[in-house]
């Protein structure tokens, strides 16, 4: 049975990561870079793990002390970095990984941190690491199990075809309002979405309005569609190819994915007159997502604030590449399940009966069924008993 992974947040600026603990107490962090859609695992071996917690004071605070430039330079001061650096010979990559492990440390009451976000520090309270980081990690098992939705991206055992074939059934059998809004909105664009036709981007706003979308007041529509069309004049050249697939996103993709979205972000949506000031309401991480993803449904995805929080992702370009790196990796061990069932994943949503849907739709429905929805899918044995009842 493999490992769950768990999900956690850095210290100071906060980026999200991975991480797991093996049976000889072994340590792997798996982090995501924008640049770069292939996670990178960094193994903390049991022996190097009792070396660290022997080397961290319990009388004062240790340093990080793991500033790349510093450490390749012979600068950097005496710290947790520059221990895995010397001790351990790794690279100044490598040892940026200090401040995740005294993260995981830290959450389990192995370490207490300083609270300082420039020069954390970090103080020893347990000797006995093994069991308080394997308590930890068992009790965020427990949680993420509890969900009801057993939603691990990163552990191919957790997420089935079947798991998204029920979802998905699920999500077009109750959600009429969400699926009519979204299909006639596709109609009305013909399909394919023209930010430089004004009546598309009304459209456009209409439809981000029937998601949920409040940000896009109806008073400012023309307003939000003037920003619009601004940012895809100036943007519209980095957008990846209109018949590219999630999993075909490149490292320049993802360069150019980061920059659309921190600057459709950045642009108003509408405003409102509090007293004698006018307060600005910018369209934000959510609608972003959802304005790509009209643009680009083969390669794009949307999110929302519970699926941001259930995968500890900020709600940032950086994020969103994070979260596109996750889903990703879920595309790719579903390949793997169809592949074995004789079929590719590109032709999964006709063989559960959805083919007028994108692989990225298909997956969003997934995660607003399990995550946004909260909703518990039957498990495979469970759905075996009621197929051999008498009729």
């Amino acid at each position: 049975m493999e490992n769950q992974w768990i999900s956690e947040l850095t210290f100071g600026r906060e980026k999200s990561f991975f991480w797991t603990i093996n049976k000889d107490n072994s340590i792997v962090i798996r982090r995501f870079f924008k640049n770069n859609p292939k996670p990178i695992e960094t193994l903390f071996k049991k022996e190097q793990l009792d070396r660290l917690n022997n080397y961290v004071s319990g009388d004062s605070y240790t340093n990080l002390a793991n500033n790349v430039e510093k450490l390749a330079g012979g600068v950097e001061k005496e710290g947790i970095g520059k221990f895995l650096f010397e001790k351990f010979h790794w690279s100044t990559t490598d040892c940026q990984v200090s401040g995740h492990i005294a993260v995981i440390f830290s959450n389990s009451g192995v370490w207490q941190y300083n609270q300082n976000k420039r020069f954390m520090g970090f103080k020893k309270l347990e000797n006995d690491w093994v069991t308080l980081v394997n308590k930890y990690y068992n009790i965020n098992k427990k949680v993420i199990s509890n969900k009801g939705n057993n939603i691990n991206i990163i552990n191919k055992k957790n997420i089935s075809l079947y798991d998204i074939a029920f979802a998905s059934l699920i999500f077009d059998s109750l959600t009429n309002f969400y699926n009519d809004s979204y299909y006639s909105f596709m109609k009305d664009t013909n399909y394919s979405l023209n930010i430089l036709n004004k009546s598309h981007r009304l459209r456009l706003l209409k439809w981000l309005n029937d998601w949920g979308c409040r940000n896009f007041k109806r008073d400012f529509h023309q307003l939000a569609s003037k920003n619009i069309l601004g940012w895809y004049e100036e943007n519209c050249n980095l957008l990846p190819e209109i018949y590219k697939n999630i999993w075909e996103l490149s490292e320049n993709d993802f360069k150019s994915i980061f920059k659309i979205f921190e600057t459709l972000s950045k642009k108003v949506a509408s405003q409102r007159k509090s007293g004698n000031k006018f307060i600005i309401a910018k369209i934000g991480p959510t609608s972003v997502s959802k304005i790509l993803f009209a643009l680009r449904p083969k390669s794009l995805i949307p999110w929302d604030e519970k699926m941001r929080v259930f995968f500890h992702l900020t709600g940032n370009a950086e994020g969103y590449l994070d979260y596109l790196s996750i889903v990703i990796n879920l595309c790719n061990e579903l390949e793997n399940q169809c592949k074995d069932n004789g079929f590719h994943l590109k032709n999964l949503p006709a063989k559960i009966g959805r083919r007028d849907i994108t692989i990225p739709k298909l997956i969003d429905e997934y995660h607003w069924v399990t995550i946004t929805r909260n909703c518990k899918l039957p498990d495979k044995e469970l759905v075996k008993v009621w197929l051999d009842w008498k009729f």
